[in-house]
């Protein structure tokens, strides 16, 4: 690496020794500087952060003065590629956030309101629609306007690709996200003149260019990690028909042994519907004589249920004459000043005594 692409040792943002004012000062500077030393830079800056803890005031702060650079959108890829490698402070990591949702704002990523991340196609019909547009708007006030009469159209549509993978960076936990990742690629090429389609010719080609090339590593890496993601979604699915084959088989199993359950219950139903028919007819018969053994007692029955009906009646004054008695003396006893609930519970159990030999003698 070049001097001029380097701070120098007085310039280096140590966390321990800069102050915030001087991070301030020093990231205005560098964003002076033409491209391929500003950005890696004010990376560095940000990167390094400050001696101290940080509020969100200064993080507002930081963030009004990158948001109108012209290549904040660069310096965001940057952020955000080492705070999936687990590589930011705290500060780059709440920046990183900060700039993340504005560039979410601006472009309407899809947000749902019960706070659920998006689905698969609400992002798919979202790279499709932002790709659709005309124009986008670039947020006002920027330090310079990005529309396309003022940059070519190659600019604007990498400025667009950038600032929606940005967009995208927000769900990368997320199953689908890679193939959204692989779609977004996809629409850039297309909407840019260019017709790109995967085939098993494009993807030879691409290893013949890496084998020719003076370091072959490099290239070969770069299909590999290109083809990685998907390698990894095609195990999954693999894994998920090998579970659905086996749950399959395992169902098949069991539909079988329903099967055989079944025609064992059928001749069980059989077997109990005859002897159902055999009983309904001794059911008949009892019936019948039951009937004329009921003709043949019925005085007798009649006699015994008069008895009966005379003494449940005798026993029901009896007992009606007694228990209100005691009601008579648990209200006197509760309307005494104080109450005698002593006296009120003793004559509840004696209730309670003539219920229980009122149940005893009704049997």
């Amino acid at each position: 690496m070049s001097d001029e692409n380097t701070l120098t040792q007085a310039e280096k943002p140590k966390s321990q020794q800069i102050t915030f004012d001087s991070f301030f000062e020093l990231l205005k500077s560098k964003m002076e500087l033409k491209e391929n030393k500003a950005i890696p830079q004010v990376f560095q800056i940000l990167k390094k952060g400050f001696s101290g803890d940080f509020n969100k005031e200064q993080i507002d702060l930081v963030f009004d003065l990158l948001k109108p650079w012209k290549f904040i959108d660069l310096l965001a890829i940057k952020l955000i590629n080492e705070e999936k490698n687990g590589k930011l402070r705290p500060f780059g990591r709440q920046f990183t956030n900060r700039i993340r949702f504005d560039f979410i704002k601006e472009y309407n990523y899809p947000i749902p309101t019960n706070g659920a991340n998006p689905s698969r196609d609400e992002i798919f019909y979202w790279i499709k629609n932002v790709f659709r547009a005309v124009s986008i708007k670039p947020v006002e006030n920027q330090a310079e306007q990005i529309t396309s009469e003022k940059m070519s159209s190659s600019k604007f549509m990498d400025k667009q690709l950038r600032s929606m993978f940005i967009c995208l960076s927000n769900n990368l936990k997320d199953e689908f996200i890679f193939e959204a990742i692989n779609y977004l690629l996809t629409e850039y090429f297309d909407n840019g003149g260019k017709k790109f389609r995967i085939s098993k010719n494009s993807y030879l080609n691409s290893i013949n260019k890496a084998l020719v090339a003076k370091n072959p590593s490099v290239l070969v890496e770069n299909i590999l990690v290109s083809s990685a993601p998907f390698k990894e979604i095609a195990q999954d699915a693999r894994d998920s028909e090998s579970e659905l084959w086996r749950k399959n088989k395992s169902f098949q199993t069991k539909i079988q042994q329903l099967e055989s359950n079944e025609l064992s219950l059928k001749k069980q139903l059989h077997e109990a519907t005859h002897e159902k028919h055999l009983l309904n007819e001794q059911l008949s018969s009892k019936t019948r004589a039951l009937e004329e053994w009921k003709a043949e007692n019925k005085n007798l029955d009649n006699h015994w249920q008069e008895l009966s009906k005379q003494k449940l009646t005798k026993q029901a004054g009896d007992t009606k004459r007694r228990i209100q008695n005691q009601i008579t003396e648990i209200r006197l006893s509760l309307e005494n000043q104080p109450p005698d609930t002593e006296i009120a519970l003793l004559l509840l159990q004696r209730i309670e005594k003539i219920l229980g030999e009122s149940d005893l003698n009704g049997k």
